[in-house]
């Protein structure tokens, strides 16, 4: 399944993301990157999950693009957070089941804490192996690395 660019704003800022499955899938899944990693870390995950009736959004994270550079410097995790909470509504989407891989699953665990009604389910993961998982250890909320 092929992914499709999208722009995301959120606190003044632009950024990249990519999208599988439909924009009225009644439930949304939001890929969160590691560090060095980006969008495509997750495309493999993508195509499965859309395939399963989810929208599935995978945002380049805040200071990977010019778009995404804040002036002032500030990539902390509760602002990463707050980020995703901005992502969710531009998007006019109320929940989202949230994966993190590497640090973005340290932004998945703040989101959770700090803003616990955006999340439907956190899943995290260590490191993503090559090709498609399981779809159902994506969206369970199991949190098992892989």
């Amino acid at each position: 399944m092929a992914c499709d660019p999208i722009e995301l704003h959120a606190r003044g800022l632009s950024f990249s993301a990519l999208t599988a499955g439909a924009t009225s899938a009644p439930e949304v899944v939001l890929c969160l990157h590691g560090f060095p990693d980006h969008a495509p870390t997750f495309r493999a995950q993508m195509g499965p999950l859309a395939g399963a009736g989810f929208r599935v959004i995978a945002p380049v994270m805040r200071g990977y693009e010019a778009s995404s550079q804040p002036p002032d410097g500030d990539c902390s995790l509760m602002t990463l957070a707050c980020d995703v909470v901005g992502w969710l509504d531009h998007l006019v989407i109320e929940r989202a089941h949230l994966v993190g891989h590497d640090w973005g699953a340290a932004v998945g665990y703040t989101v959770g804490a700090h803003h616990p009604r955006s999340g439907r389910t956190l899943t995290r993961g260590g490191r993503l192996r090559p090709g498609p998982p399981p779809v159902a250890d994506l969206v369970s909320g199991v949190h098992a690395d892989r």
